[in-house]
């Protein structure tokens, strides 16, 4: 039997529309602050609909953060995203949390 990861998984939800316009996201200094979760090779910039979601799940992870920034125009904000052949190297979720089990839950943002 493979080895269980706690690296996220697609749920099988389907896509909806969201918009980032008015999300908050952690800052470090000069740049985003961004996640890494256990058993993916992906980083993460994790948005929130709340700075207690925010702080809260920042504290859990370990990652560290000087202030919250917030997102002004969506659209901008994505296309501001490096690309490699059409891919993000960074994936953009909203409102992660942590489950009862350990595992990471969001809504992932499709840069495509």
């Amino acid at each position: 039997m493979p080895e269980e990861t706690l690296a996220p998984k697609p749920t099988g939800k389907p896509p909806e529309l969201v918009s980032l316009t008015g999300l908050l996201f952690p800052w470090l200094e000069y740049a985003p602050a961004l996640l890494r979760v256990p058993g993916s090779p992906h980083l993460y910039l994790p948005c929130f609909h709340t700075p207690e979601k925010l702080r809260s799940l920042m504290d859990r992870a370990g990652t560290h953060f000087s202030s919250i920034k917030q997102i002004e125009n969506g659209p901008e904000f994505l296309s501001s995203f490096p690309r490699t052949d059409g891919t993000s190297q960074i994936k953009i979720i909203i409102d992660p949390y942590y489950t009862e089990a350990g595992r990471v839950r969001y809504v992932e943002i499709k840069l495509d």
